[in-house]
């Protein structure tokens, strides 16, 4: 929660100024090599691993002249937390990402449109002004910290994702719009050098447990234009 703090406090600079939003999802995860690797430890109740994230951001709309093509270059923070129980004890692990993410909104039903979105109030009809498809991607850092049996391990690196989905613009005033949506994420490549060797797992074939990280995000943004003026 601390990095999403500093991420309102970056950002709060331009506040005034900006059409920026905010973003929080909450994420169902499955990454498959992690999951099948715990399942080889011996006393584990459960083997899912960061099934369930969250997910934090803001972002920056810009647009091109005359068309509903919307971009929003955001910075995130995303963190899950699991604690699994053993004949042994309590295994605890932690997840942190910071990221840059590319977001654009394309409106099909409005694609030549002269909508002064983000923010349009009751312009038109909801689904024809305020319906999207979202495509995009990002470069997260990424951090592990784990605990098992007492000992302390740690692991980090970097990845590239895309994602897919579609929204539905929701004008509450000519300041605020509210924006659910629903994606998925794909990561294709995420490790956890550590995960197999702190569990005393001998895995010749992937020592670093890399794999996809795929991803079903249900999400709210909160749009806010700051520089409008009646």
């Amino acid at each position: 929660m601390k990095g999403f703090v500093l991420i309102i406090f970056i950002c709060s600079i331009q506040w005034c100024s900006a059409q920026v939003g905010i973003r929080a999802y909450y994420n169902l995860s499955n990454h498959a090599v992690w999951s099948e690797s715990l399942s080889q430890v011996s006393g584990l109740n459960e083997a899912g691993i960061h099934e369930r994230s969250y997910h934090f951001g803001v972002d920056y709309w810009l647009r091109f002249p005359n068309l509903r093509w919307e971009f929003m270059p955001e910075i995130s923070y995303e963190f899950s937390d699991n604690t699994i129980t053993t004949t042994t004890g309590q295994n605890n692990y932690n997840l942190k990402l910071y990221g840059l993410q590319l977001n654009s909104h394309i409106y099909p039903f409005d694609f030549y449109g002269d909508c002064e979105c983000p923010t349009f109030s009751k312009q038109g009809a909801l689904l024809k002004k305020g319906f999207f498809t979202a495509v995009g991607g990002g470069l997260d850092y990424y951090s592990h910290d784990w605990q098992v049996q007492g000992a302390l391990f740690e692991d980090n690196g970097t990845s590239l994702s895309l994602h897919v989905g579609v929204g539905l613009d929701v004008g509450i005033s000519d300041l605020l719009t509210l924006t659910p949506i629903i994606s998925y994420k794909w990561t294709p490549s995420m490790s956890w050098e550590g995960l197999s060797a702190s569990h005393n797992l001998d895995l010749p074939t992937n020592p670093t447990s890399s794999g996809a990280w795929q991803q079903w995000r249900l999400g709210i943004r909160i749009g806010l234009r700051a520089d409008y003026r009646k």
